[in-house]
């Protein structure tokens, strides 16, 4: 298995990340937009920064266990 999954979004403007970590059997889910050019530079350091005080570059991360990640994937593909 592969440890990430990428899924862009169909309007072409944000891509779903989903990360798996082995270690603590945890799923790591975040939206990433592909255009950075529109933000200062000023808030593109404050994004630097937080990622070297707390190593992740993402606020609005959420992390999820392997059983709710099970039960997410039956509902979308339940018919």
């Amino acid at each position: 298995m592969e440890n990430e999954l990428y899924i862009p979004c169909d309007c072409s403007a944000e891509v779903l990340k989903i990360e798996f970590d082995e270690e603590t059997k945890q799923y790591f889910i975040s939206i990433y937009e592909y255009k950075s050019n529109k933000y200062p530079i000023s808030q593109k350091l404050r994004w630097i920064w937080h990622i070297i005080r707390y190593g992740t570059p993402y606020g609005d991360q959420i992390v999820i266990s392997k059983e709710k990640a099970y039960k997410i994937g039956r509902w979308l593909t339940y018919e």
